[in-house]
């Protein structure tokens, strides 16, 4: 805008030079020269003074620089003023997410763009995942000056490669079947690892989904059978301890009832089962429903007889 606005000023200084040079000669047309002139020059005084002012975008940071030299500051989103001849780039700061997929038009590239990887018993696994960043608005000067000037360059030069790679040499420490029974712990490796490298390139980490692990078939189905295996030697074991449980609450039970007897033989003297004899004995002899109560004791009592009228 700065230099239009030059441009601008440029041609209405020509045309009112044209003006006076062809004033006395060409009077009447010195009018037709004169109001073009005049609005070219308005014109070009409009831009110039526009050009004090630039607008970052929402979701951007603005990246000031002065005749190519990176200043290290940032501005926000919205309107600023700024001297004409400083530059104001922008880096986009909103989330952005790059995908590599096995499925040929779903991932950032249009063909397969999953990561082959060679696990350490020598069997080749595919692996695809998506991840998630964004530019750090503190780093956004170092990454316009060191890494990229837009997006693209960013996913070129780190995003891309990094992901690519530390997928492989994470996945070279695992075996085949523990990479894909394991692929929460491998996920969470790739995902510190990414942190690191990213931070260190001015972005951001935001998240990283693992999304497939693929092996060859007959890995899959010699896996499952494992699996179910593992499953059943789990059941059984389950079955076990709830048997053992059980013979321990029946020992429990049968100690605490051969308890209670041994305290009950222990609380039945001779003399106590005679009382208690005794009190029964009148509490049937009293009762309207026997005819004739014979109960003897031991030689030492008399049997009771009562005969209701």
């Amino acid at each position: 805008m700065f230099a239009l606005s030059i441009v601008c000023a440029v041609i209405g200084i020509v045309l009112l030079i044209i003006l006076a040079v062809f004033k006395k000669t060409l009077e009447d047309e010195a009018n037709i020269v004169t109001w073009p002139g005049l609005a070219v020059i308005g014109i070009g005084v409009v831009f110039f003074l526009f050009s004090f002012l630039t607008t970052i975008g929402a979701g951007e940071v603005g990246i000031p620089v002065l005749f190519g030299d990176v200043l290290g500051t940032t501005l926000d989103s919205g309107l600023h003023t700024r001297v004409p001849w400083l530059a104001v780039p922008s880096l986009p700061t909103r989330i952005q997410e790059y995908t590599m997929s096995i499925a040929s038009g779903e991932g950032a590239k249009s063909a397969n763009d999953a990561v082959d990887i060679l696990t350490s018993n020598g069997v080749k696994v595919i692996v695809d995942g998506t991840v998630k960043y964004r530019i750090d608005e503190e780093m956004a000067p170092w990454v316009y000056e060191n890494v990229g000037k837009n997006i693209q360059d960013i996913i070129n030069i780190v995003v891309r490669p990094a992901s690519r790679g530390l997928l492989r040499d994470m996945g070279e420490d695992y075996t085949s079947t523990a990479l894909y029974q394991h692929r929460t712990n491998y996920r969470d490796k790739v995902k510190t690892a990414l942190e690191k490298n990213f931070a260190e390139n001015g972005i951001i980490l935001v998240d990283f989904i693992l999304r497939n692990v693929i092996l060859p078939a007959e890995i899959v189905v010699a896996v499952n059978a494992v699996v179910v295996a593992e499953q059943k030697i789990a059941e059984k074991e389950n079955l076990i301890a709830a048997e053992y449980k059980e013979n321990e609450r029946k020992v429990a039970e049968a100690a605490g009832i051969a308890e209670a007897n041994s305290i009950i033989n222990e609380s039945l003297t001779q003399s106590y089962l005679q009382w208690y004899y005794i009190q029964k004995l009148e509490t049937f002899a009293q009762s309207d429903n026997n005819t004739i109560i014979v109960m003897p004791f031991d030689q030492t009592l008399i049997p009771m007889i009562n005969v209701n009228k």
